[in-house]
C-alpha cells in the first residue's frame, strides 16, 4: 500500500486521482470510447472508504488530481482531501501567435471561470499543474497526450518563445490569485527532442 510506504518514509504528501481513474467515478466511460464503464452505484462511497483508509495509514497531506475538463463534475468527496491538484492544459488562445497580453487575459479568465468555482465549492487549496510543450501553437491546446485530445505531433517546429509566453501568462495569473497555492510544470520528457 503506497500510503504505508509514504508514511514510513516521511513523505509529506501523496497525490491520488487523475485521468486514469475517471472510469471509476459516476458516469465513467471506458477510455477512448463512449461505452459506460459500469461503475458500481456505490462508487462514491467506495472512494470515501479509500480516503478513510488512507487517513488511517498516512498522516501527510492528500492531494486529489483532477483534469481541468472535469472540474464541473468534481466528486463530493473532495471535501475529504487536503488540496486539489488541477491538471491544466486548456487552450489559452484561439489564434496562432497570440500576444503576451492576450495570453495573460485568457489565462486569468480561464482560472477565474473554471478553477475558482472548484475552490469556492470545496474551500481547499488549489495547485495548478500545467502542460504545454515547447512547440508552435501549444497555446491553442488539444496537444496533451494524457487526455482524449488527438496525440500531439512532435515533428512540429520547436517554439520555446511561445512556451515561455504561456508560462509567463499562467505563472502571473496564478501568482495574482491568493486561492492558488502552487504551480507545477508537467510533462517534461527527457528522451524527446523537444526543448522543454
Amino acid at each position: 500500500h503506497y500510503a504505508i510506504m509514504a508514511s514510513q518514509n516521511n513523505i509529506p504528501a501523496i497525490i491520488i486521482g487523475g485521468p486514469e481513474i475517471l472510469p471509476t467515478l459516476p458516469g465513467g466511460v471506458l477510455p477512448g470510447t463512449d461505452q459506460s464503464s459500469n461503475v458500481p452505484a456505490d462508487s462514491l462511497e467506495r472512494w470515501n472508504q479509500i480516503l478513510v483508509e488512507l487517513r488511517q495509514n498516512y498522516s501527510g497531506q492528500i492531494f486529489w488530481a483532477i483534469p481541468s475538463d472535469q472540474l464541473e463534475s468534481a466528486p463530493d468527496f473532495l471535501n475529504n482531501v487536503d488540496q486539489i491538484y488541477v491538471l491544466f492544459s486548456e487552450p489559452i488562445s484561439s489564434v496562432s501567435g497570440a500576444s503576451q497580453e492576450d495570453l495573460n487575459n485568457s489565462a486569468a479568465g480561464l482560472l477565474d471561470m473554471q478553477v475558482y468555482p472548484l475552490y469556492e465549492e470545496f474551500q481547499r487549496p488549489i495547485i495548478v499543474g500545467i502542460y504545454y510543450p515547447s512547440v508552435k501553437d501549444a497555446s491553442m491546446g488539444c496537444q496533451n497526450p494524457e487526455d482524449a485530445c488527438e496525440y500531439f505531433d512532435y515533428s512540429e517546429p520547436v517554439d520555446i518563445e511561445e512556451q515561455a509566453k504561456i508560462y509567463t501568462a499562467l505563472l502571473s495569473s496564478c501568482n495574482e490569485r491568493a486561492w492558488i497555492n502552487g504551480f507545477i510544470s508537467r510533462g517534461y520528457f527527457a528522451s524527446v527532442t523537444i526543448q522543454d
